[in-house]
């Protein structure tokens, strides 16, 4: 189901080809997305839908990206691909925080195996997170709620606003709070130098 129409050249003509095109592609995304996400540990906190309509938006907002020598539903499928994948090292990186979770035995298994100077690269950057990590959990609950909201959901100053039922100013007062306190944590500066 390929679709083989010729994209124009021009970015108005681009965008109006991407939203016309993504109509006939919908029925497929909404399947493929399906199938990740029941596959997936995202199967109960995202709606398939809501992946194609990420994936939708991201398309005509690219559209000057794409390119008339590929296959349009190729570069579609590339993008949820990636918005997948995306949601679901979100999701485990949240849990993580949220929980004040360590390293999984993947991540260690792979630290072992790896060359020294992978190795080595693969502790340091797994040593920044897990400090990251415990940081963010160090905070107090008000402030880290604020935080992952921004920082890792990457929702705006009025949905936090919403969602916490707060102003906008006490969200980024709250905000400013986290960071500071991230900042002064002797673990993140021990990383940061």
């Amino acid at each position: 189901m390929a679709t083989s129409l010729t994209a124009p050249t021009d970015l108005k003509n681009k965008r109006a080809f991407v939203e016309s095109s993504l109509i006939g592609l919908l029925p497929y995304l909404e399947r493929f997305a399906g199938k990740l996400i029941q596959n997936s540990e995202l199967w109960t906190v995202m709606d398939p839908r809501d992946l194609v309509q990420m994936t939708c938006l991201r398309a005509v907002r690219f559209a000057s990206r794409y390119g008339p020598e590929g296959s349009f539903q190729a570069w579609v499928t590339t993008i949820l691909k990636r918005l997948f994948i995306n949601a679901v090292c979100n999701l485990r990186w949240e849990s993580r925080i949220i929980t004040g979770a360590k390293s999984d035995k993947h991540e260690r298994f792979i630290l072992n195996q790896s060359s020294g100077e992978e190795a080595s690269a693969f502790a340091e950057s797994n040593e920044f997170r897990e400090a990251i990590t415990a940081a963010v959990s160090d905070l107090p609950p008000i402030f880290r709620e604020v935080f992952v909201d921004r920082e890792l959901r990457q929702m705006t100053y009025e949905e936090i606003s919403q969602l916490t039922g707060v102003p906008d100013g006490t969200v980024k007062s709250r905000l400013s709070r986290a960071r500071a306190q991230l900042a002064a944590d002797p673990r993140v500066q021990a990383l940061c130098g």
